[in-house]
């Protein structure tokens, strides 16, 4: 089986918030199309390593055969078996996902297409203005709220005491609000938490909801 590999670097439409101010001004995403070939077959997968958050880049995941790298390579061999084999990958199942705004300030979250919807909110440390912007919320609408660990725990205590009842009653989870710490087993009694990008192994005590990325550790079927 050989290997081969394309890489890219895309310009980011939207700067992602936690990011280091290096990233910022940057402003791309690197990273290496893996294909394998095995005689007359192929398959393809994504090698997307995200520096900001603590992975290696992808020319070092390569070189290393890092974690990262296996997972693109068993992804890509999976890809090439049902290219052989003529077996779709793609689920007649619908799941259900979410509306993503990166730029809450700029939005009106009393739209009635959010109406009965999830709405998934990139979240930075202007904790009294995301406080105002949520609390005016007046329709049936679920908020998921990632703040990419760039609150501090004074911040995310002020910001759990600043929501109104009716704000909190919408909130499905706060996705890594700040570092993980043993504090996180009372907030997740106030809120529904969720653990994602972590320097510490998941605790269901910590967190009510792991967040799962197919691309990075592989899923059981049972859980997906």
């Amino acid at each position: 089986m050989k290997l081969s590999c394309s890489s890219y670097r895309l310009k980011k439409r939207t700067a992602l918030n936690a990011l280091t101010q290096e990233s910022y001004q940057d402003g791309y995403q690197e990273g290496a199309l893996l294909r394998f070939v095995d005689g007359d077959d192929w398959g393809v997968a994504d090698l997307c390593p995200k520096p900001e958050f603590g992975d290696s880049d992808w020319q070092t995941e390569i070189k290393q055969r890092g974690l990262l790298f296996l997972r693109a390579t068993e992804l890509a061999i999976e890809d090439l078996l049902a290219r052989k084999n003529k077996k779709s990958l793609i689920s007649d199942k619908k799941i259900p996902s979410n509306y993503l705004i990166t730029d809450v300030f700029s939005t009106d979250l009393n739209q009635p297409q959010f109406v009965g919807k999830s709405v998934k909110i990139k979240c930075g440390s202007q904790v009294s203005e995301l406080l105002a912007r949520l609390n005016a919320v007046s329709l049936d609408v679920r908020l998921r709220l990632d703040f990419n660990n760039t609150l501090s725990a004074q911040q995310f205590e002020m910001f759990l005491k600043g929501l109104s009842s009716a704000a909190k009653n919408r909130i499905e989870y706060i996705e890594d609000p700040v570092a993980i710490s043993e504090a996180w087993k009372d907030w997740n009694q106030a809120v529904p938490l969720a653990y994602d990008f972590q320097s510490l192994p998941y605790r269901e005590d910590w967190a009510t909801f792991l967040i799962i990325k197919p691309s990075r550790p592989s899923v059981p079927l049972s859980k997906a």
